[in-house]
This record gives structure tokens, C-alpha cells and sequence, in this order.
């Protein structure tokens, strides 16, 4: 055997005592851990075993979307005349079949609710049905009559929240600082600086730590945020604070003397010296309303809780953003959303605009 045989026999003898100590390791840790697990669970009760599972499914979806599915599961049940305080799903998907719940569909329509309306209450359905390992009762029937609904009542539901461009949000935050002896004032111009810069829906600015706020060395901030509509797995994102929102949060945290916990509180009525700060943060609600509060005072109404990521999206296409800008800053699945909110600024950029008339 010549010396290269040799050297190659050696190396491939040291390969496969490598590979057979890595299945080794590798099977002795799967033993460990399938003795743990084991242990573990001639410790756990069955009860509890079954909460944990209930609070599981409950988790993989978003609270709101299952606040959403019991509502028009509870309208649903009406409809099909089951009168049970308790609401028994199951008794509702064993009465439920394709033909009632497009009949549901059509009484929909004749009430004048969006076609959102009717899709929710399908999908809630389907999704009570696939946890039971029930086929879902929508078909075919169903699905001609939402096409039906949509193609008929496609401006139903359609209204966009009015959009509180960058430079209205500085307006706000100039009035809510005019009043340099109001603590609410302090507080609400952060939120809403914050909210305009982050693009911030309600419930993540809701959920919002004063440890998810870290100042940069130039002024400027980061916000972590660990969960949101479109993260519902909490991979967590982080995003841009501009100097001016920094100052406004440092602003309101020495102010409030806040140094952990929520980051947005309640405020009691009184002057700077005399307010009380709360500890638990501030609900969505409350939030929907100081925006509304604060927009009505610089004159701009119809505001909703969307109204500063619709008009951020709205500032970025004046400025020159493209729709994958948009759609990243925004945290979007997709393009579809911000080009609806800034239809009317993108369109002053479209081929016939720049080419023709030199936009």
C-alpha cells in the first residue's frame, strides 16, 4: 500500500470516529431530553396540561382577530336562533351548512354592512372548524355569494382614516407644548411625535416599555418593538427615532418621573405640579381618543388610530419614497396598503406626470 493510501485510510478512519462520537452525543442528548420531558410530566397535572394547550391556540392568533371572531360567532348564533348564553361553538358548526351561511352572507348585505364584515365571520368559522378537525360549512354557495357581495357593494367599508401628514403632527405636538404647566401636554406630544416617526399602530404604542427606548450617541433614538399585526411570532423589529421625538420622551420621562414599567400613563387632572402619574399604561382607547382630542384642536377631523401611519406614508411619496420604502418604514406584508394611502400623492409621479409635464 502506497504512503497516499495510507494517509487517506488514516483520514477516513478519524472521519468516522468523529462522525460516530457526533451520533453518539447526539443520541445520549435526545435520551436526556426525553427523559426530561418524561419527568416533567409525572409532575404536571392533566388540568394543567389542558389549560396551557387552550392558552397555546388561544396565542396563535392575535387577540384582536379572536375579539373579532367571538363577536360575529355570538351575531352568527343569533341568526341561527341559538339562544345559549355560553355561545356553544359546537352547536353552531353541527346547525351551520354552505346554505345557511350564505343566507347569513345576503342578510349582510341587506343591512348594509361592508363585505369585511361577512369575510370575518367566514373566517372565524373555518377557523373554530379546523381546530374541532370539522370541515368548514362554507362552499361552494358561499363563495359565489361573497363574490356576489364584493362585486356589489365594493364601496362599502372602503372609508380611509384621514391621514396627519409629518408637518401636521409637528402642528399637534406645538399646540399640546403651549401650555408649558400641562403634564398631559408633555406626555401627549411625545406619543404622538413618537407614533408619527415610528409609524406606530395603537396597541404596539400601548405596549410600549420604557426600556424599549435607547438614545443614540447623536440624539437620535432606537424603539425595539417585540410584537405587532404583521409579527405575530415576535421576531421583533427596530426602528428610527428622530432627535426632536428623543428630546420629547426624555422630556416627559424626567417630567413624569418615570423610570420603568410602561412607557405612556395616565395623567390626573391638575397642573404640572399637582398631576399624578398612573402605573399601568395607557389603554388603545385612550389613545384613540388623544389623538383625536389633540387633531381636533389644530383643526383636523376624522381622525382615527391609523391616522399617522396613513399620513406618514403620505409624506414619504411627497418626498420621493418609493412603495418598497414605504412598505418597509410602514412594516406592510406587502406594497398594496401604501399605495392606497398615498394614491393621490404618487399619482402627481406617475409616467405622464414626470414625462409629459416635467414633475
Amino acid at each position: 500500500m502506497t504512503r497516499q493510501n495510507l494517509y487517506e485510510e488514516s483520514e477516513f478512519a478519524k472521519l468516522n470516529e468523529a462522525v460516530g462520537k457526533s451520533v453518539t452525543e447526539e443520541d445520549k442528548y435526545v435520551s436526556e431530553e426525553l427523559a426530561a420531558i418524561q419527568k416533567s410530566a409525572e409532575t404536571v397535572s392533566d388540568a394543567e396540561i389542558e389549560q396551557n394547550l387552550k392558552s397555546l391556540v388561544s396565542e396563535s392568533i392575535s387577540e384582536n382577530t379572536l375579539k373579532a371572531y367571538r363577536g360575529v360567532l355570538r351575531l352568527l348564533s343569533e341568526f341561527m336562533d341559538i339562544n345559549n348564553k355560553a355561545m356553544s361553538v359546537d352547536l353552531l358548526l353541527e346547525k351551520l351548512n354552505d346554505l345557511s351561511l350564505a343566507r347569513y352572507i345576503a342578510t349582510l348585505e341587506t343591512k348594509g354592512r361592508a363585505p369585511a364584515t361577512a369575510q370575518i365571520a367566514i373566517a372565524a368559522v373555518s377557523y373554530m372548524a379546523k381546530l374541532r378537525e370539522r370541515k368548514s360549512p362554507a362552499g361552494k354557495l358561499t363563495d359565489a355569494a361573497m363574490r356576489g357581495f364584493r362585486r356589489r357593494c365594493a364601496h362599502r367599508g372602503r372609508g380611509q382614516a384621514r391621514g396627519i401628514t409629518w408637518a401636521q403632527a409637528e402642528k399637534i405636538v406645538a399646540v399640546a407644548l403651549s401650555n408649558p404647566d400641562s403634564l398631559t401636554g408633555i406626555r401627549d406630544a411625545a406619543l404622538i411625535s413618537l407614533m408619527s416617526d415610528a409609524m406606530l399602530r395603537i396597541s404596539e404604542t400601548a405596549a410600549l416599555l420604557v426600556s424599549d427606548i435607547t438614545e443614540e450617541a447623536d440624539g437620535s433614538g432606537r424603539i425595539n418593538i417585540h410584537r405587532s399585526k404583521t409579527d405575530q411570532e415576535g421576531r421583533g423589529t427596530v426602528l428610527y427615532l428622530g432627535h426632536p421625538t428623543m428630546a420629547r420622551i426624555k422630556t416627559w420621562l424626567e417630567a413624569a418621573k418615570v423610570n420603568s414599567g410602561a412607557l405612556f400613563r395616565r395623567v390626573s387632572r391638575g397642573s404640572f405640579q399637582t398631576s399624578n402619574v398612573g402605573e399601568a399604561a395607557l389603554s388603545p382607547l385612550s389613545i384613540r381618543r388623544i389623538l383625536k382630542t389633540r387633531a381636533k384642536q389644530v383643526g383636523i377631523e376624522g381622525v382615527s388610530g391609523h391616522s399617522l401611519r396613513v399620513g406618514a406614508a403620505q409624506s414619504m411619496a411627497i418626498g420621493g419614497a418609493t412603495l418598497v420604502d414605504m412598505q418597509i418604514a410602514g412594516r406592510w406584508k406587502s406594497a398594496q396598503m401604501p399605495a392606497q394611502y398615498a394614491r393621490y400623492q404618487l399619482a402627481e409621479r406617475n409616467a405622464v406626470a414626470r414625462l409629459r409635464y416635467g414633475k
